[in-house]
């Protein structure tokens, strides 16, 4: 009874303070850890490793029913392999810093980006802030966009319905101290950038 109710609060508190992860891996690991879990991503230099379906499922081979059914299970291997939140990855870039992951950059198709962001809220909760700036594109045409931002321990999870293109939502996944740095650069760049006139 006892081993019982301590499994059951521990499975609580589990609940209460979900991890951010991507398959398994936290900011943090090594190179070889985030090497080893996602075989699939080419790494360089122990600065980054990148992930694109198109590489990784590779060409159909040819028009039978069998090299259709081999190109199918190799699509299906590897958006199980890299999906996020059950979401579709198409393309991905780790960053490493001393050799340890900081930062992940993960590009999801618009169509799956309901369905993630479904997902995240469902283990995270609500947001922590919300926007709803519209996606222009350089054309000057307008889409719907929402963009929203979780804080998960020392760690940020941000989505985005569309980010850079029409079709493609992004997930970025950081630590605060990487955060940190990247807006205390972007402040000194701009400062260094503005002139006394």
């Amino acid at each position: 009874m006892v081993a019982a109710l301590t499994m059951s609060v521990a499975a609580a508190a589990q609940t209460e303070n979900p991890e951010l992860t991507y398959k398994g891996i936290n900011l943090g690991e090594s190179i070889s850890k985030f090497q080893s879990a996602l075989p699939d991503f080419q790494c360089t230099a122990d600065k980054w490793c990148e992930f694109d379906i198109e590489n990784c499922v590779g060409h159909i081979g040819g028009a039978s029913v069998t090299a259709s059914n081999a190109y199918d299970d190799r699509w299906n291997r590897c958006k199980a392999a890299t999906s996020f939140g059950g979401a579709l990855v198409s393309k991905a870039t780790a960053f490493f810093s001393n050799g340890s992951l900081t930062n992940l950059r993960l590009t999801v198709p618009v169509g799956h980006m309901d369905n993630l962001l479904a997902s995240v809220q469902e283990k995270f909760g609500l947001p922590t802030s919300s926007t709803t700036t519209p996606f222009m594109t350089r054309a000057g045409a307008t889409f719907p966009n929402w963009q929203k931002t979780w804080s998960v321990g020392n760690d940020y999870l941000f989505l985005s319905l569309r980010s850079g293109s029409v079709e493609l939502g992004s997930v970025w996944i950081v630590s605060a101290a990487k955060l940190k740095a990247i807006n205390e650069e972007l402040a000194l760049r701009k400062q260094q950038g503005s002139k006394d006139f």
